[in-house]
């Protein structure tokens, strides 16, 4: 009778055991106090000179032709001999050397076996030296290599959202397209076949008429920074590991308790109104600082050696007459950012610079600027400011 209460103690105190393994386990997911803490005052908005955080900036005048004429810039990808510029709503990757000069696109519209009908998104694979386009309408990502080529295909059922490539593998934000309630991190490796496989399961995102906007995945050399709407961390990826590292704490335009108590039209409304910061997007990490957006304008930069953020509402770069709070998606860098001048936005400069004689501060326009805005018409690209962090 004693060995068999022994026997009875045992198991009991095995079965405590391994339950209490498996929520440490489970907990491994959720935000706790490992993450880092960053206080952003949104408030404290302000706009910033380009030196303060950039060693220096280059001005690029991207070409105009009839081959590269750019809807819109939807991701900005580094290569060592071009930048390639996403275009999503004009279907195509257009490829121009760090001096502005156009040198092909890779646009391949159509419903043939080697073509696509949508680019939803779009990244850069530097290892096998191509792209891969996701079409939503064909439910495929599609491969091209630098020069255009056509280099397979792979099915995937659910939306892409975001993607990016990082030590040879592709990660992915995948939405339930069938129940709408469901969103996943995914990764598939591409060294072979490769297949799709789900690694983190998102919480359910709320009804709202924002759509997917709040969600993404950003390549930082050597881990993958993820975000997902309607949450204040954002995780960090290594191998199949999805773990927070640091948690945003917004203040009085945290969305969280809106977010709890409301859903459909209503929190739109109420999101919109107060401002309330509901995304964290384009995250990049340096040894020394953190970079992001989110759906309020302009960039934090927060200093990790001064623990710092900086909510920086525009960039201002010296002997330039011109500021910009617009920053572009970038893949496949880790040192710099990239900031947009529409056509129209240079022109308003000219004119204002025509007026005045010399730039706001006194000093001389930047030599550079000064050929950009001769140049510049209603129908020219856009202009971009490569900002190279310190």
């Amino acid at each position: 009778m004693y060995k068999q209460m022994q026997i009875i103690i045992m198991k009991i105190l095995l079965i405590i055991t391994a339950c209490f393994f498996i929520s440490s386990c489970h907990n491994t997911k959720t935000p706790d106090a490992a993450s880092t803490i960053i206080n952003i005052d949104i408030d404290a908005r302000k706009p910033i000179t380009a030196s303060e955080y950039f060693s220096h900036t280059d001005i690029v005048e991207l070409e105009t032709g009839d081959e590269s004429v750019i809807a819109d810039i939807s991701k900005i990808m580094f290569a060592d001999e071009f930048i390639a510029i996403a275009d999503r709503r004009g279907k195509q990757i257009c490829l121009f050397g760090y001096d502005g000069h156009h040198i092909r696109t890779i646009r391949r519209e159509g419903r043939g076996p080697q073509e696509y009908i949508s680019m939803s998104t779009a990244t850069i694979d530097p290892a096998n030296r191509r792209f891969i386009i996701y079409d939503d309408m064909t439910e495929k990502l599609k491969f091209y290599t630098y020069e255009g080529e056509w280099d397979g295909e792979q099915s995937c059922e659910q939306l892409v959202c975001d993607m990016t490539v990082s030590n040879n593998t592709l990660y992915m934000t995948l939405h339930d397209t069938y129940s709408n309630t469901k969103d996943y991190v995914a990764m598939m490796p591409l060294t072979d076949d490769g297949n799709i496989s789900v690694i983190y399961p998102f919480t359910a995102p709320q009804k709202t008429n924002i759509g997917l906007n709040g969600t993404t995945i950003s390549n930082c050399s050597t881990n993958v920074l993820l975000s997902q709407r309607f949450d204040n961390n954002i995780y960090e990826i290594i191998g199949d590991k999805v773990t927070p590292k640091y948690t945003m704490n917004f203040g009085t335009f945290d969305c969280t308790d809106v977010v709890n108590n409301m859903d459909g039209e209503q929190l739109t409304e109420t999101l919109f109104e107060n401002n309330h910061v509901y995304g964290i997007t384009d995250m990049m990490e340096t040894d020394r600082y953190l970079l992001f957006k989110t759906n309020i304008p302009g960039i934090v930069i927060y200093d990790k050696q001064k623990q710092h953020a900086t909510y920086c509402a525009s960039i201002k770069v010296e002997n330039v007459p011109i500021s910009t709070s617009t920053t572009a998606v970038v893949e496949n860098t880790t040192d710099k950012i990239v900031s947009i001048l529409s056509a129209g936005h240079v022109l308003l400069a000219a004119e204002r610079f025509a007026q005045n004689g010399d730039a706001k501060d006194g000093t001389e326009i930047n030599e550079q600027f000064q050929r950009v805005m001769d140049n510049i018409t209603e129908d020219s690209n856009p202009v971009i400011m490569i900002h190279h962090l310190k």
